[in-house]
């Protein structure tokens, strides 16, 4: 196939959809536009461009999901699942190259949030079915590009197609590495609450899966806490703290600015800050739960806000596989308990495992090692992708892990190198067909 010509496809319909802001937005959200008007505008385009390529497609009456196929409206499903929505920008002076919905080009690479997770990789699946309708393939099965609305946040897009309609018989998502991901480790997400303070203020609004790159602080000492801090500055009667952000399964790449400040904070009477300094700032979970801690488990605050009405922290953690779980909730659960906390739990999703020898994983590693003309094994990871919504599915791309390929998932400056476009195009096409080969 011609994918020079493709990957000019993959990059033009890339930016149109990263032009649009697709962050939830509770305020504007209403019964057609349940995650607000961004996302269900992002759908809408997608699903545009899906039927310009001669795919059905069905868009939720609420806007929660919305799907594009081809093939026997008879047969089986082969899905591909993927999002619109994406996560906060963060601070948007960070976005040194490019503005976060600009979709610019700068050093062969395309700018902009959604870039890698996950319009980018759901663009080039969509290009990869119709780069197979213009070769005049036959298919088999039914193809489903499904796309959710809230990946990011409750997972209430996928959901709802759950409830609603007809299940891919096998599936992956194009949502995390390649070679291929079967193991994803469970996640927990809860939130540690007490009473304010009238003597100091912490503020962040940063996203949960993510490493804190931006916090204000008031409160005594602050020209001694800048002295000690790097990449910190004073406003006004603000202290401004920044870190360095990076995907919560990965926070020993990034720079918390909460955990700078907690270090610094000594003899705080506070029982949230004593549990945050106490428990923690080890980022793999040491001081939390020495005896289970391996390099696979992470521990990341991603929100600190404390005022006078509030002290509030929200934590991300990442656990190994087969770890007792509800070991670990009744752990923590207790010791909140123990220093006056609130603990409530925000999120749980449980761990994935697809064995190596089924024939999803079988025939996607394979045709990643015929592309890539190389061995490989699958992996595990701490991310959570739709992979974990269904019975017989796994991540499957778009990052080239092995190639160095930049990751820049939920941080500033979020980009698709295009180089990887043509790559990824053959791998896709490839792994469709080799699907679709299988008797489901």
């Amino acid at each position: 196939m011609n994918f020079e010509k493709y990957e000019r496809e993959v990059i033009s319909t890339l930016q149109e959809l990263i032009k649009i802001n697709s962050i939830r937005n509770i305020e504007q959200a209403s019964v057609q536009q349940a995650f607000g008007p961004g996302i269900d505008q992002c759908m809408d385009k997608f699903l545009e461009f899906a039927n310009s390529f001669g795919l059905r497609t069905f868009k939720d009456p609420n806007g929660k999901y919305a799907y594009a196929e081809i093939g026997p409206e008879n047969q089986p499903i082969i899905g591909i699942l993927g999002h619109m929505d994406t996560v906060d920008i963060g601070d948007e002076k960070q976005w040194t190259l490019a503005g976060p919905f600009s979709g610019k080009i700068v050093d062969d690479k395309i700018i902009g949030r959604g870039s890698l997770d996950d319009k980018g990789p759901m663009v080039v699946n969509l290009i990869a079915l119709k780069a197979l309708i213009d070769s005049g393939y036959d298919f088999k099965h039914r193809v489903r590009i499904i796309v959710g609305g809230a990946e990011e946040t409750t997972w209430e897009g996928i959901n709802a197609y759950k409830a609603c309609e007809e299940l891919p018989t096998i599936a992956y998502t194009p949502d995390a590495d390649f070679p291929l991901i079967n193991g994803e480790q469970a996640i927990l997400q809860f939130r540690l609450k007490t009473k304010g303070e009238q003597d100091i203020k912490i503020t962040t609004n940063n996203s949960i899966n993510a490493v804190c790159d931006y916090l204000e602080y008031e409160g005594n000492n602050i020209s001694n806490l800048q002295k000690e801090l790097s990449n910190s500055h004073i406003e006004g009667s603000k202290l401004i703290v920044e870190g360095k952000s990076a995907h919560a399964m990965e926070c020993f790449k990034g720079v918390s600015a909460i955990n700078k400040l907690l270090l610094l904070l000594l003899n705080h009477d506070n029982n949230l800050i004593a549990f945050l300094k106490a428990f923690c700032l080890d980022v793999h979970g040491a001081s939390l739960f020495p005896t289970i801690t391996n390099e696979h488990m992470t521990l990341n605050i991603g929100n600190l806000n404390i005022n006078p009405e509030l002290s509030m922290a929200e934590i991300d953690m990442r656990l190994p596989l087969g770890c007792d779980v509800n070991f670990v909730k009744k752990e923590i659960q207790d010791l909140a308990k123990k220093m006056n906390l609130d603990y409530e739990e925000i999120k749980f999703q449980p761990e994935l495992f697809v064995s190596v020898d089924s024939p999803l994983v079988q025939t996607l590693l394979s045709v990643y090692c015929e592309i890539m003309d190389k061995q490989a094994k699958p992996l595990t990871t701490g991310g959570g992708t739709y992979a974990r919504a269904l019975d017989n599915c796994v991540a499957f791309g778009m990052v080239f892990k092995e190639e160095h390929m930049l990751d820049l998932m939920h941080q500033p400056n979020e980009c698709l190198e295009i180089k990887f476009i043509k790559p990824a195009l053959a791998i896709y096409t490839k792994a469709i067909q080799a699907l679709d080969k299988l008797d489901l």
